[in-house]
């Protein structure tokens, strides 16, 4: 996607150069020639940016969405953890009132 805007930007200017060369018709020809070369390549600019900004913004909540599944991953492996000790712990004093330690 991102190859096709930069060749259309590339062509655009081509042609804005091409019109300004040219010389075919009046000078008003030729720059209007140019002007309207000139505003393609502008929007065509513009619009590049656009979705640059909206995949960069895509990108970054994506990261922030992930970042909270690995957080709340984390924090249920923790309490597994904490609820195995506690289990594991229990059973050890079970253990040890049967044994009479």
């Amino acid at each position: 996607m991102r190859r096709r805007i930069v060749a259309a930007i590339a062509a655009l200017s081509i042609a804005l150069t091409g019109a300004a060369w040219s010389g075919c018709g009046g000078d008003d020809d030729a720059q209007d020639q140019v002007d309207e070369a000139q505003q393609q390549v502008d929007e065509a600019g513009e619009k590049a940016q656009e979705q640059l900004d909206e995949a960069q913004e895509q990108a970054e909540e994506a990261g922030e969405e992930a970042e909270q599944e690995v957080d709340k991953a984390q924090e249920q492996a923790d309490e597994a953890a904490e609820d195995a000790g506690n289990e594991a712990q229990e059973e050890i004093d079970k253990a040890q009132e049967g044994s009479g330690y």
